[in-house]
């Protein structure tokens, strides 16, 4: 199978190392709740080289010597000499029956992971779940941090070496595929949250609250690119949020606000394609502000304005050069 091959953003043939200043990271951030945790700050930023194999995104990645972290997925690793890895994410939906048998959930992007050269020390996955004290905070949370290991048609959950603020710590590993898992009812998370504006003749805008996962954020921007939709950039919760539980959004001007699934609520879960809530105006031509409330205590938990500038402008162009009806639904699976 021919694979097209492009660089992210354009780099060069050769992959350039970036320290961590440099690049914009996709899966790490501020969170006020865990601010106070300490962080390591020895690694070098790695820009990867995107190819696609029958519509799979492949990240290639390779270093020298040193510490590493990839910019899009957050994978960290150490090595002492000369490396080239290759992942992409997999599905967590073939073992979630396994998974709930034993009691977990999932914890992070699970990553098919192979060494295509050289040898790593250490690998540190990504997780999104969050340590900051808080008043549903578990101190023993920490504890029930495990890795799923599936290899060929064998699952297990292995003990980690360190679990850290945004990763779990593995020695000397071996590769295939490999998730973070928690023991845990419920706990809070690191959240992403996108909006998209949807080529439509009225505005519809969709915003999308998960799990900070960059598999789910992968899974959004090609469906969203796909329908030739136009992305708002707005910030991210400045906290964390509870996993499993109901959230409203609210806007203060005339509206209709549709959750994609049949309630007036989503619930901050773990699922691919991730739940949105859809936003129709007529004919907007002013500010308006996008609020996310918890259902249960109705607490503010993000608040942004939407400028006329935000929507305004060109949008860009589907592939077949069609505007969606107003108030479709993207499929959930």
């Amino acid at each position: 199978m021919a694979m097209s091959k492009e660089s992210i953003e354009g780099t060069s043939s050769k992959v350039k190392l970036h320290q961590d200043d440099s690049l914009p990271r996709n899966t790490l951030m501020e969170c006020l709740t865990c601010s106070h945790l300490k962080t390591d700050d020895k690694w070098t930023v790695v820009e990867p080289y995107l190819s696609t194999e029958n519509e799979i995104s492949i990240y290639r990645l390779e270093s020298l010597a040193g510490s590493y972290e990839c910019r899009v997925s957050g994978l960290r690793w150490t090595c002492k000499k000369r490396v080239s890895v290759q992942y992409h994410f997999g599905s967590w939906d073939p073992h979630k029956a396994v998974l709930q048998s034993v009691g977990y959930r999932q914890g992070g992007p699970l990553l098919d992971i192979k060494i295509m050269e050289g040898k790593l020390e250490e690998v540190h996955l990504p997780h999104f779940a969050c340590f900051g004290v808080e008043d549903h905070y578990n101190p023993t949370i920490k504890q029930s941090v495990r890795v799923l290991h599936v290899e060929e048609n064998n699952v297990s959950i292995e003990k980690v070496a360190k679990v850290t603020r945004f990763h779990v710590k593995l020695l000397q590993p071996s590769f295939s595929l490999r998730g973070v898992v928690l023991q845990a009812l419920g706990f809070s998370v690191h959240t992403d949250l996108l909006i998209y504006q949807a080529r439509t003749a009225h505005l519809t805008i969709r915003t999308y609250l998960m799990p900070c996962d960059p598999a789910l954020r992968e899974a959004v921007e090609k469906q969203e690119k796909h329908l030739g939709s136009k992305r708002i950039v707005k910030p991210r919760p400045e906290k964390s949020l509870r996993l499993t539980t109901d959230y409203i959004l609210k806007t203060y001007c005339p509206s209709d606000i549709k959750p994609s699934v049949n309630t007036k609520r989503i619930e901050l879960a773990h699922i691919n394609p991730p739940n949105y809530f859809e936003v129709f105006i007529r004919d907007a031509d002013f500010d308006f502000s996008l609020n996310i409330c918890c259902k249960g205590r109705k607490q503010l938990k993000w608040s942004q304005e939407i400028r006329k500038a935000d929507y305004r402008g060109p949008q860009p162009d589907t592939p077949e050069g069609e505007i969606e009806p107003s108030g479709a639904h993207l499929g959930q699976s």
